[in-house]
């Protein structure tokens, strides 16, 4: 905003190089004077008259002082150089400009010099330089109305409130405000003062929002200037003296006036010509400096000031230009139909600002804004183009059908419904003319404002809609249209309507309506009961139509007769198709007699039977099948069924073994409504001729089918076409079956017919409310929602294999497969159950009996009469037994129960028993050698009867309620070692690990810590610092407390050792307590001292162990924090000692003096430190010094005293003068004191130098004024250079702000945009680094002007600075001098630095130390924003640059590690695919393993001990592939493979669970193989002993009775050992799935095998010795029985594990799967990534040699800027060297 600003106010930087092309553009600025010296007027100029004396004051020291003046001609060189016309105050930068001024009448106060303008100007600044003194007060005015009216612009005075009261003084606040300033009304200096006036000053501008404001532009735009001066700077004489003489040397005299300006244009024009418009003239003349005021507009517009736009150009309003906005004045759109047009601002406005152009006399018959509509009754023709001439066209409509006269629609408007040309026709009129009546009205006349009358007739009813004839009104019916008026339908049509026909038929369903005669007016057909529809056509809810078999007759409820057959109930299992109706099937044989009554014909006619069957044949045929139909009375001849003979109700058909129906047609039966009928089947030969007994077949029902063609509406009385096309698509079909298939739309249709005129409507659902969730039913079948187990079409009654009809349906018996007769149970849902089987499912066995379904009876030894359902444990052991079979005693009896020993269980007396209270065992035995009971004793007791205290163990076991307790030391002894508690108390005594206590729970003596924890350590304190004083409970002093390890601390010790002084104390050494530090907090950093030494840390310059002391070489008062200690700094060479005294003075040496001593003293002579006496002459010199010194006070006093007796008055001011200068001469006396007599001299030269260097200066001064003119330009050219490096800077900013965007865009979207975006970004930053490149000329260019400037005003500020530095230093006297040259480089400070600088403000000049600054507009400033611009531009491009870079790197990282995670996620897959085939083949095995067992058991017959020992081992030798370890391994591989892939860390998580599980699997397998390898042993061993009992029986056939016994317990005893067996190759194979039907079928097995045993036993007639070596088997089985029992408890617990490790098992290999699928999911994701990867590198790829493209452009483009850029610098150059 500011830039513009600056083009649009200050002008300094308004030069183009486009020709305001795009962007506004302003006329370079200049001097407004220059060529309009007789524009220039003044109302005093001495001389006018004659030759008139006057006096410069500041000449007072030359000794020519006055001179003449003579302005009746104008100035010339030598011949009339005393002419000091007003026109001699432009300037022409002439050597001789000092020679020329304008100059006032003497003595007149009141002068105005004024500036008359040819038209409007932009005006900015002035610069006025005085020859004389600037006045005291002056007034800036200005004109915009060429003088009517005068607004004043600025005061200035010497003294505002004086001179001006009641202006506020400056500076400015406002824009608006006038101000009084006072910098420029000094006295000082008296010539080549200079008033700087500017109307926009730069701290101002901020203010300004918009340049053509009202309030701007009423301060810039000007056409008259005038300066009125009102005082003149006097001397005050001429308060004294009245001669003419003493006003000669005050006047008013200007060297010259700069008035700073261009011609205002508004931003429309970049240069102006002379108002005569010679054009030719000034482009011929390109080197002069006039500013001409008529602008050479552009933007089409025109005007001295272009403040109006050029005829026909009005379409957007006038306004200014500013920046890129051109606001150009837009051409109005009349489409060649008018040459004048207007700005209308309410049209504008109402266009939203798009266009406010309005047209001015329209021609060729249009009219509106833009021409662009037609007049009244002409339209636009759509073929003409609408700038055509020939655009508007008559209008052709008939005046008598049409409105407004024949007015018709202009234009054509699809969205409006218009169309050009359309006449407007009257209400009852139609046609292109409006020549034709409507339908339903005739008669068109003029005078008729409706234009036609309306018709009697029905417009609806009459032929094409038309109603009457439009002639005579008469009317014409359409086919089905009757009436007089054409206004009713004929009978079975309805709905008048303009359909060509007038009515629609009704259609009215033939079955479903009573008639085809529906309601003429809304359709409806008079529909049968429970049917609705407007065409009858629909059933109504709650109600169906019937399917043809409607008529089905259950063969289960039919009468069997004849060979009796058998009803089949059939249970429909779960996601099959029922193939029958009903309950099930009726299962025949030849000779069977099925009847089926029939009582409900619905109307009389012929039906077709069907049978429905199952075949169960071994022919291909049922051959022999009679029908009979069996009537009530015989058949009425004058009935529908007259014409039936007997034969036609007998009929014979075959049943094929292919087929599940027969039908008899072509053979039909006539039945008659209301009457009863019975339908014999009889099964008779399989195949005629043959009789076979074993012939069977079900039969499932018959079903009566209806035939249509009885029914009216497929008679062919009705044309036949229903019935035709019931045959056609075959819709009888469908309703053979039961499964019947859905129904075409036409059978659909067809079938409603029937049923509806059947059933006279529909039929009700009947829904039973228990049975079906609703009363709704199918509306085709009226199949009802049947709840669970419910069916029926009415679900009325429960499936087979249910029971329990209510209202939550039918509960399936679910009777058990094994334990039950058969699948059907009674009403109560009891099924039928096998022998030693209960239960309603016969699921379980009898009391007394386990081990379903075998349920054997149960073996506990006589002890108990139950046993567990599975395994047969015994429950509710008596006599005090427990075990397995009750077969051994209870904890805390001994004896031994089983049949054959005869020994009770006694109580265990452990000592007192159970009874007494005092027992301290569960068990006992009684032990063989010494039969002596022995008591198992509870950990703690001793002895044979557990009555005393075990070792480490103390209490009295020999009383109610005592007992033995372990010694409660905390584990603070040693348990190896005995004793380590009393044994009566329990005391501790020997406790370890520094602890003590009756319980060692505490710390021992002087240590400290947790004893529970064993963490007591050595206190370790301070013996310095701790207070022996302090005692323990025990009286021991000075130790520690045994929790915390404090020790009791002196006096000021801290520290849980004692071992440290407290904060700002110290000297624990003294074994006293520690003493406090006292450090002064004036003089030590903190109050905290050494611990050991005491000594505080003191700041600089205080010393002291306390640091209350000042240091050494230091002096003052340490306490006193106001004065605190300073260095004495004492001279090393001036001074005796260093230490100074308490007032900081040093001792000093001879001759030498100072607080220091570092000078030398008075009266010496030299440098220090080498200081000699002066001599004889000095101290003459000092006395005479002395003595005046002592004058001058002694006159001082005296005019002291005589100024208290005078009046201040006249000579006040002479008397101040005075003192003034006698102050004067005592400093200078004063400073002879210590300076030579020489010193005089010196100032006497120095003065004549002086002198000399000012002339030099003022000579050099013109040079430089000659010269700014020159620099003026330069700067000029600077600015529209700068002005260019701004465009630049903002297309670079626009880029940065780009580039900025697509980089924040890189955290929202994917790798492949941010690779797009980066390059994108690269190439962009290629092109700003490329503009920023192209830019380097003209920045080097600038900085080349910029240096020529800054070396001339820093030569000029070095010169002036070092002189007035040494000059000031010399003499005071030379001040004003140097301040005048000060003040005569403003004019360049205002150019360079951007303000006047004499007073050294913000933006500083040649003799402040600085140049420019913030809000400061100068040439120097300009620059440095250029330069700071273009570094700046260039840091950003090149951070930029790296974030880039730094993307693209991160984005080819993460290409890499797709790349390595895509190895990764491979190896991964082929490790989870090794692993899934080393799971698979482990399978397999179990499967074959399985399969094996299966087939084993599937052999009854042959179970032999060799072949259960061969399955066992074969079960044993089946193991894992892999090993733990190998499978531990393989998922640590598997992890570190895909430990780079996402989301499957739950995934490994629980493969890592179940190879856990896995691993505890295989461990529990090998335990329960080795258990089963044991149980196999004795297997074989009692094995060998049976073939060995054998072979003995040979030869013991006397005793096989006797030993009948003891082999069957023999074999019970296998029996369990088998039953181990089994249960360990389940537990070992890892097939747990199969385990209880495992279990179940060895055990069948083992029966089997006792069988097989038992049988040879008996076979073998002579086992002699069979009683003996059963004996021994016996009990060696005793034995086995043991051992069994407990490898049966353990093997049931684990048996109740198998699930859990079946599932886990399971769970490892559907983790193993998902982990597959995951694994191919991310490498097919990771390449499809790599895939788009690809693609869009390649996309780049494209985008960046496109991009390569636009680069090109867009450097050809910056190319041609530079070309102009360059031609326009040509251009200027040329215009510096004609100057």
């Amino acid at each position: 905003m500011f830039y513009i600003l600056g083009i649009v106010l200050l002008q300094a930087l308004a030069v183009q190089s486009q020709n305001c092309e795009g962007e506004s553009c302003h006329p370079a600025t200049g001097d407004l004077l220059i060529g309009r010296e007789n524009q220039l007027t003044a109302t005093s100029t001495c001389g006018s008259d004659g030759p008139v004396p006057y006096c410069i004051v500041s000449h007072l020291q030359d000794d020519k002082k006055c001179f003449y003046c003579d302005s009746r001609d104008p100035w010339r060189k030598i011949d009339n150089e005393n002419s000091h016309m007003v026109e001699n105050i432009v300037t022409s930068f002439d050597i001789d400009r000092k020679n020329r001024w304008w100059q006032s009448v003497n003595g007149v106060h009141d002068v105005s010099i004024r500036l008359d303008l040819e038209a409007m100007f932009h005006f900015t600044h002035f610069v006025m330089t005085f020859k004389t003194f600037r006045p005291a007060a002056m007034i800036v005015e200005r004109s915009s109305d060429f003088g009517k009216t005068w607004n004043t612009y600025r005061y200035f005075a010497y003294d505002c409130e004086t001179m001006f009261p009641g202006v506020k003084k400056a500076p400015l606040r406002r824009i608006t405000d006038v101000v009084c300033e006072q910098r420029y009304s000094n006295v000082e200096p008296s010539t080549d003062g200079e008033v700087i006036f500017r109307v926009l000053p730069p701290h101002i501008q901020s203010q300004i929002r918009d340049p053509y404001s009202d309030e701007v532009q009423n301060l810039i735009k000007i056409t008259n200037l005038r300066v009125n001066f009102t005082r003149l700077h006097t001397l005050g004489d001429v308060l004294l003296d009245t001669r003419e003489e003493i006003k000669e040397k005050y006047y008013y005299a200007v060297y010259d006036m700069v008035v700073r300006g261009s011609c205002h244009c508004y931003g429309h024009a970049e240069e102006c010509i002379p108002i005569d418009g010679d054009v030719e003239g000034i482009r011929l003349d390109r080197n002069t400096a006039h500013v001409y005021g008529n602008c050479d507009c552009n933007h089409n517009t025109e005007g001295l000031n272009c403040e109006r736009c050029k005829p026909f150009h009005h379409d957007q309003p006038w306004r200014p230009a500013q920046g890129v906005q051109t606001n150009k004045c837009k051409l109005c759109n009349c489409n060649q139909h008018a040459t004048k047009c207007h700005f209308d601002a309410a049209v504008f406005e109402q266009t939203g600002g798009v266009s406010g152009g309005v047209c001015d006399d329209c021609m060729h018959n249009t009219m509106g804004r833009n021409c662009e509509q037609c007049e009244a009754f002409y339209y636009m023709d759509p073929t003409r183009d609408i700038r055509d001439s020939q655009i508007c066209v008559p209008c052709d409509c008939d005046p008598s059908g049409s409105e407004m006269g024949g007015e018709c629609e202009s234009r054509t408007d699809a969205m409006m419904n218009l169309e050009a040309g359309r006449c407007l026709c009257k209400r009852y009129v139609n046609g292109k003319r409006c020549d034709t009546c409507m339908n339903g009205f005739w008669n068109l006349e003029e005078n008729n404002p409706d234009g036609c009358e309306a018709c009697t007739c029905n417009t609806l009813g009459t032929v094409d809609n038309r109603g009457c004839d439009k002639r005579s009104g008469g009317c014409t019916c359409k086919r089905y249209v009757t009436g007089r008026n054409c206004d009713e339908c004929h009978d079975s049509y309805y709905g008048l309507s303009d359909d060509t026909e007038g009515c629609r038929p009704c259609g009215c369903n033939p079955g479903g309506s009573y008639s085809n005669q529906c309601d003429k007016q809304t359709g409806q057909c008079p529909c049968r009961p429970n049917i609705f529809g407007r065409r009858c056509d629909d059933v109504e809810p709650g109600y169906f139509i019937t399917h043809v078999d409607y008529l089905v007759y259950e063969a289960e409820y039919s009468r069997l007769s004849g060979y009796i057959g058998e009803i089949e109930d059939r249970v429909q299992p779960i996601g099959t198709t029922l193939t029958w109706t009903g309950t099930g099937f009726v299962r025949v044989s030849e000779g069977s007699i099925l009847e089926f009554v029939v009582d409900n014909v619905p109307y009389s006619g012929n039906y077709e039977l069907v049978i429905r069957y199952e075949p169960l044949l071994t022919a291909s045929w049922w051959e022999d099948v009679r029908i009979t139909l069996e009537r009530p009375r015989p058949v009425d001849t004058s009935s529908i069924c007259g014409n039936t003979i007997p034969s036609d109700d007998e009929l014979v058909v075959a049943l094929s073994v292919n087929d599940r129906h027969r039908s008899t047609l072509p053979d039909l039966f006539c039945l008659e409504k209301g009457e009863r009928y019975i339908i014999r089947l009889e099964f008779r030969s399989l195949i005629v001729g043959q009789s076979r007994p074993d012939a069977v077949i079900r039969i499932d029902s018959i079903a009566l089918l209806p035939q249509p063609g009885n029914l009216a509406p497929f008679s062919e009385q009705s044309g036949g076409l229903r019935l035709d096309n019931w045959n056609y698509y075959s819709c009888m079909d469908p309703f053979y079956r039961v499964d019947k298939q859905e129904l075409q739309e036409t059978c659909r249709e067809l079938l409603f017919i029937m049923s509806a005129m059947t059933y006279n409507g529909g039929i009700d659902c009947g829904c039973d409310s228990t049975g079906s969730t609703s009363n709704i039913c199918e509306s085709y079948g009226g199949q009802c929602n049947c709840k669970p187990n419910v069916m029926g079409r009415t679900c009325n009654q429960c499936a087979p294999g249910t029971f329990g009809f209510g209202p939550n349906g039918c509960t399936a018996c679910e009777c058990n497969a094994f334990g039950s007769q058969a699948a059907f149970c009674d009403s109560t849902g009891k099924c039928p159950c096998m022998p030693n089987v209960c239960g309603r499912n016969c699921d379980t066995c009898c009391s007394g009996h386990y081990s379903f379904p075998n349920c054997p009876a149960c073996e506990c030894n006589g002890h108990a009469t139950e046993c567990e359902a599975i395994g047969g444990a015994c429950i509710d052991c008596q006599d005090n037994t427990a075990g397995f079979n009750c077969e051994r005693c209870l904890d805390g009896y001994y004896g031994n129960p089983r049949i054959g020993f005869g020994q009770q269980c006694q109580p265990c007396l452990c000592p007192g028993g159970v009874q007494n209270g005092i027992q301290h065992a569960d068990t006992c035995y009684l032990d063989n050698q010494s039969q002596t009971v022995i008591c198992n004793c509870y950990p703690g007791f001793d002895g044979i009867r557990c009555d005393k205290c075990a070792n480490n163990y103390f209490g009295d076991p020999t009383v109610l309620g005592g007992g033995c307790s372990l010694c409660d030391c905390n584990g603070n002894t040693d348990l190896a070692l005995p004793g380590n508690c009393m044994p009566e108390s329990g005391q501790c005594t020997n406790c370890l690990y520094n602890t003590a206590g009756p319980h060692c729970e505490i710390c021992a003596s002087d240590y400290y810590g947790d004893a529970l924890q064993r963490t007591c350590r050595e206190c370790s304190c301070n013996v310095l610092g701790i207070d022996r004083t302090t005692c323990d409970a025990n009286n021991n002093c000075g130790v520690c407390d045994r929790v915390t390890g404090d020790c009791p601390c002196l006096p000021n010790v801290i520290g849980r050792q004692c071992d440290q002084c407290m904060d700002n104390y110290w000297r624990l050494a003294s074994g006293m307590g520690c003493e406090a530090c006292n450090c002064c907090s004036q003089g030590s950093v903190s109050l905290q001292c050494n611990q050991f030494s005491g000594e505080c840390s003191c700041q600089p310059g205080f010393g002291g162990r306390d640091c209350c002391s000042c240091q050494d070489l230091y002096y003052g008062d340490p306490i006193d924090a106001n004065i605190g200690c300073t260095p004495c700094e004492c001279n090393v060479e001036g001074s005796d000692v260093l230490q100074c005294e308490n007032n900081g003075h040093c001792v000093c040496r001879d001759r030498v003096t100072g607080p220091k001593c570092d000078r030398c003293a008075i009266g010496t002579k030299g440098n220090f430190p080498y200081c000699d006496p002066c001599g004889e002459c000095y101290d003459n010199w000092y006395l005479i010094i002395q003595d005046l010194k002592l004058a001058t006070d002694e006159l001082i006093a005296q005019a002291s005293n005589r100024s208290s007796n005078f009046t201040s008055g006249a000579f006040g001011k002479n008397f101040t003068i005075i003192e003034e200068n006698i102050q004067e001469i005592r400093d200078i006396l004063d400073g002879f004191k210590n300076s030579p007599s020489d010193r005089l001299q010196e100032y006497e030269d120095a003065l004549r130098q002086i002198q000399q260097e000012l002339d030099s200066n003022a000579d050099e001064l013109n040079k430089i004024s000659s010269k700014l003119v020159y620099v003026e330009l330069d700067i000029e050219d600077s600015n529209n250079r700068i002005d260019q490096l701004n465009a630049s800077a903002l297309d670079l900013g626009r880029d940065i702000k780009k580039l900025e965007e697509d980089l924040r865009n890189l955290t929202r979207i994917d790798i492949e945009e941010a690779l797009k975006i980066i390059y994108e970004s690269r190439d962009r930053g290629d092109a700003a680094q490329a503009k920023a490149d192209g830019t380097a000329d003209t920045l080097a260019e600038s900085a080349g002007v910029r240096q020529e400037v800054e070396d001339k005003i820093a030569e000029l500020k070095t010169q002036f600075s070092n002189d007035l530095d040494n000059y000031r230093a010399r003499v005071d006297a030379v001040g004003n001098d140097i301040g005048d040259l000060e003040d005569r480089i403003n004019a360049l400070n205002v150019q360079v630095c951007g303000s006047p600088g004499d007073s050294c403000g913000q933006c500083g000049g040649a003799a402040c130390g600085t140049c420019g600054g913030l809000g400061c507009n100068g040439a120097r400033n300009i620059a440095n924003k250029a330069k700071e611009r273009a570094q700046t531009a260039q840091e950003k491009f090149t951070e930029k640059e790296k974030e880039a870079n730094a993307k693209l790197q991160a984005v080819e990282a993460v290409e890499g590690e797709s790349e390595v995670a895509l190895e990764e996620a491979q190896k991964a897959y082929d490790a989870a695919l090794t692993a899934k085939q080393d799971l698979g083949s482990v399978g397999q095995n179990l499967s074959r393993l399985v399969d094996d067992i299966i087939n084993a058991l599937n052999v009854v017959d042959e179970a032999t001990p060799e072949q259960v020992k061969v399955t066992a081992e074969q079960t044993l030798a089946i193991q894992i592939s892999r090993t733990p370890e190998e499978i531990k391994a393989l998922a640590e591989e598997i992890q570190e493979l895909v430990d780079s892939l996402d989301n499957i860390e739950q995934i490994l998580n629980d493969t890592r669970d179940d190879l856990r599980r896995v691993t505890e699997l295989e461990k529990k397998a090998d335990e329960a193989k080795q258990f089963a390898e044991s149980v196999k042993n004795s297997a074989e061993y009692v094995n060998t002993a049976l073939e060995n009992a054998k072979d003995d029986q040979k030869e013991a056939a006397a005793a096989i009775d006797t030993a009948t016994e003891d082999i069957k317990e023999v074999g019970l005893t296998i029996t369990s050992i088998s039953s181990v067996v089994d249960a360990a190759l389940i537990k070992a194979n890892g097939s747990l799935v199969m385990v209880l039907m495992m279990k179940e079928s060895l055990k069948d097995l083992s029966l089997r095998f006792t069988d097989n045993l038992i049988n040879i036993q008996t076979a073998n007639d002579s086992a002699a010795n069979a009683a003996i070596l059963a004996e021994e088997t016996a009990q060696e089985a005793g034995a086995l029985q043991d051992r069994f029992d407990t490898a049966k408890q353990d093997i049931n617990t684990r048996a109740s594990r198998a699930e859990e490790f079946r599932i886990r098992a399971d769970a490892l290999l559907s983790g193993a799967t998902v982990l597959e699928t995951e694994t191919k999911r991310k490498l097919s994701r990771l390449r499809a990534l790599e895939r788009d990867f690809n693609n869009n590198k390649i996309l780049l790829d494209e985008q960046e040699v496109s991009l390569g493209d636009l680069k090109e452009r867009a450097e050809k483009a910056l190319t041609t800027i530079q070309q102009r850029a360059n031609y326009y610098e040509i251009c200027t150059g040329k215009d510096d060297n004609k100057r």
